[in-house]
């Protein structure tokens, strides 16, 4: 028999033997359900033709004075009818997790720590240099506070944002499969094609676990935060013997070294996690329909 893939909207061909049972599609690989086999409908019999009307004879009619129209009211509160509904097509969810891994991918080579003491970035870091501790330093600025040698002695290695760009890389690889697989012509190995039916299930655990590594490294310091609060922790070192007095002096001392720097999180981060975010909600979705065989999520506004 021959049906329609809800998936990729292809006329594929199945056995008869798979009507009404979840099936792989042969061009996509989605499972979905195999409608039931027609039935050989009953002959019809040759409806008997009516006789033939007697000719309409058309009314002479005046034309109605015009009515003044009157103004739509309102909606009255709690109708049964929405004011509007969304339909989330699957087509769109679709694009959603590729396009946020897509997005995440390129936010990585932009500044997402800076140290911009006035307003003016001085040192600044990509999520590349969060996780080898190296940073950018503007020549003028570096002329002024002359630290990027000092920030380069207490620099530290980020072994979450060392897992979260090691992941990041093969899941956006598989993401973009995902979206133009129809596209692609070349021989696929055979161990990917046996993996390939479980990618929504494989890119949704990966998108969630992006998710909380770069959640977990945005709550602590990142990259130039702790390598400036390090390297005020060593310029303003605790003596052998210490009154309270003087702790709260060299404490206020280090804030101030640090709070000079003007170290910031830019939006380039928060961009970069909003990403992250719609991509694992968005394969989320799309996984959740296709286990589930729901029709398109609706969205509605009632009032």
């Amino acid at each position: 028999m021959r049906v329609q893939c809800p998936h990729c909207q292809k006329t594929v061909t199945l056995d008869n033997s798979q009507a009404e049972k979840p099936s792989p599609c042969p061009s996509c690989g989605n499972i979905f359900t195999a409608p039931a086999l027609l039935q050989a409908m009953p002959d019809i019999p040759e409806p008997v033709p009516a006789p033939a009307p007697p000719p309409r004879v058309e009314p002479v009619t005046l034309p109605a004075p015009p009515t003044p129209t009157a103004a739509t009211p309102p909606r009255p509160a709690g109708s049964a009818e929405p004011w509007w509904t969304i339909t989330l097509s699957r087509r769109v969810l679709h694009w959603f997790g590729p396009i946020g891994l897509m997005l995440l991918f390129l936010l990585t080579f932009f500044v997402w720590v800076a140290a911009s003491p006035g307003g003016i970035p001085v040192y600044t870091q990509s999520a590349w240099g969060v996780m080898t501790g190296g940073f950018a330093a503007d020549i003028t600025g570096e002329e002024v506070f002359g630290l990027e040698k000092k920030l380069y002695e207490v620099k530290s290695f980020s072994f979450s944002m060392f897992l979260f760009l090691m992941i990041l890389i093969p899941v956006v690889i598989v993401g973009v499969g995902e979206l133009f697989q129809q596209y692609i012509t070349v021989p696929i190995p055979d161990i990917i094609n046996a993996l390939w039916p479980k990618r929504l299930m494989v890119l949704t655990a990966a998108s969630w676990i992006l998710f909380a590594l770069l959640g977990l490294q945005m709550m602590g310091s990142m990259g130039l935060e702790a390598t400036a609060a390090v390297q005020a922790e060593v310029k303003l070192a605790a003596p052998a013997e210490e009154t309270p007095k003087q702790k709260l002096v060299r404490e206020l001392k280090r804030g101030e070294e640090v709070s000079r720097l003007g170290v910031r999180r830019t939006g380039w981060l928060w961009l970069a996690f909003l990403a992250t975010t719609t991509a694992a909600i968005g394969f989320s979705i799309e996984l959740w329909l296709e286990k589930s065989g729901k029709p398109d999520p609706v969205i509605e506004v009632r009032c």
